[in-house]
């Protein structure tokens, strides 16, 4: 149960420096979203870092937005890890809560996998998860219309209802709280990215609702 949550945004040059390579060798993201950016034209428009934290573990989430404008598109993705928090001297019955909490999520399949050292030594660090990520663009066919790929990834979105947001009552839930955080620039002055964020909103909370159906159909 959690008694306080402490919400803290970073730049991404700001953030703990034990988390620095979300932005470096590994962020997450799709080879097939890469290569849609990697030719000079995006702009970011957001790069930074949200923590999310509790008594016993802070969930950390790399935002990262950019924008095309020769392509009328743009890439937004989530990325996620977690680390534990540091004991604090706490004797008997507080003491022996705390190292019960930490053991039951280091147990936990799902909140280890988000954990930056996979719960055991903090020289074996793992890389970051995707939570979920959206590429929209203009069809280079000329129709005007927009292409879209999107993915959410359930078993992330469960690892941080568990480990941090367990009054949520679904993965839905949790994804809806994220995504309706401002670095998606969903209310840009710029109506085109306005347009462009709001979509890429909509179509990462219908895949999560996909993900929803198919887990009540099973």
């Amino acid at each position: 149960q959690i008694d306080k949550l402490q919400v803290v945004w970073r730049d991404a040059d700001e953030a703990n420096p034990k988390f620095e390579d979300f932005t470096s060798d590994h962020d997450g993201s799709s080879d097939t979203a890469e290569a849609n950016h990697d030719d000079g034209s995006s702009s970011t428009l957001v790069d930074g870092v949200l923590s999310l934290s509790s008594k016993y573990i802070s969930i950390r989430i790399h935002a990262r937005v950019k924008a095309d404008e020769i392509k009328n598109g743009m890439h937004f993705v989530l990325n996620v890890r977690a680390i534990l928090a540091e004991g604090k001297k706490e004797k008997g019955k507080g003491a022996r809560l705390w190292a019960g909490m930490i053991e039951r999520l280091k147990a936990d399949r799902l909140v280890s996998r988000l954990l930056f050292d996979g719960g055991e030594s903090k020289s074996k660090s793992s890389p970051p998860l995707t939570l979920c990520e959206a590429l929209i663009h203009q069809s280079e066919e000329g129709s005007g219309e927009l292409e879209e790929r999107v993915n959410v990834e359930d078993g992330v979105l469960e690892g941080i209802r568990t480990a941090i947001l367990s009054h949520l009552e679904s993965n839905l839930d949790v994804l809806e709280l994220l995504l309706g955080l401002p670095y998606l620039p969903r209310h840009c002055t710029n109506n085109d990215i306005a347009k462009l964020a709001s979509r890429a909103y909509l179509r990462l909370l219908e895949d999560g609702m996909f993900d929803a159906c198919e887990r009540e159909g099973e």
